[in-house]
């Protein structure tokens, strides 16, 4: 069972503007990448969700690491799937959640080409006190480094 999970997200502007935000992850086994915006759009959603209050309280500052809270629930409903494996992609959406149309915070994304602020995805699992196991990004870099040794020997 999954203890914790977050999203370690990098903020793009400093800002305070008030964003009611839920976030879930899309119900299927393996994600897929984005081909259109009707694609993002048409994606089941978990049922499993988390509010994130974003309030004037909750200040963003620009290139800063933000948290969110934990999201534990909606990862636990994707990998309960009886068809998903370990190593399948997820695909998480943090979606406005009654602000209205054009009110948002923005975060850097992998498509910006700067890879220390793409967002990471933290689980903490196995019982005992919090102790962060892996993140996709750490996963990718361990992957590369047995694969380099394994050439060399």
């Amino acid at each position: 069972l999954i203890d914790s999970a977050k999203l370690l997200l990098t903020a793009y502007a400093t800002t305070t503007t008030t964003v009611p935000t839920v976030i879930r992850g899309e119900d299927t086994a393996s994600a897929t990448a984005f081909s259109t915006g009707t694609d993002f759009s048409s994606r089941h959603r978990t049922t499993d969700s988390v509010i994130w209050n974003l309030d004037s309280t909750s200040a963003w500052t620009a290139d800063e690491i933000v948290t969110t809270p934990n999201i534990a629930a909606v990862i636990q409903h994707i990998i309960n799937r009886p068809d998903w494996s370990s190593g399948n992609a997820i695909v998480l959406f943090i979606e406005n959640n009654g602000a209205g149309w054009g009110v948002l915070r923005r975060v850097y994304a992998r498509e910006a080409g700067q890879p220390d602020r793409t967002a990471k995805l933290v689980i903490w699992y196995g019982g005992g006190p919090p102790q962060p196991r892996r993140s996709f990004r750490r996963r990718r870099l361990l992957r590369a480094a047995e694969h380099e040794s394994s050439d060399q020997g």
